[in-house]
């Protein structure tokens, strides 16, 4: 096996069971083994550790639906809630009801056409 080059990543991850996100960088060695095969050995904190790609669990509560997303996105989320707006309310003005609307003759039924998707040998 050739000497590996070393990639450093970071990826944000949040829970769709429990909702809590957090994020973890990860060291990736690529490296190609006798046969010609592309390898990937992922270490986070100096631990050899599985791809975040394959069957990952939520750190909490142990739960696999994991949404995984660009490092930084859970941090800026997880920053103070933006001040709800005062929106100040508007006079009331009275308005003239309209005239109803008149009805029209029942447009004809159409049909949807759509191409094929068996072809004629």
């Amino acid at each position: 096996m050739e000497n590996p080059t070393v990639v450093h990543e970071s990826y944000s991850f949040v829970c769709m069971s429990c909702g809590r996100g957090w994020e973890r960088d990860y060291e990736i060695h690529h490296a190609t083994d006798l046969h010609g095969e592309r390898l990937f050995r992922y270490y986070s904190e100096g631990t050899l550790v599985p791809s975040p790609f394959t069957k990952p669990a939520c750190e909490h509560c142990g739960g696999t639906r994991l949404r995984i997303l660009p490092a930084g996105r859970v941090a800026s989320a997880a920053g103070p809630a933006p001040k709800p707006k005062v929106v100040k309310a508007a006079k009331s003005k009275v308005v003239k009801a309209a005239k109803p609307a008149e009805v029209s003759a029942p447009r004809p039924a159409s049909r949807w056409h759509l191409p094929s998707l068996h072809r004629s040998a």
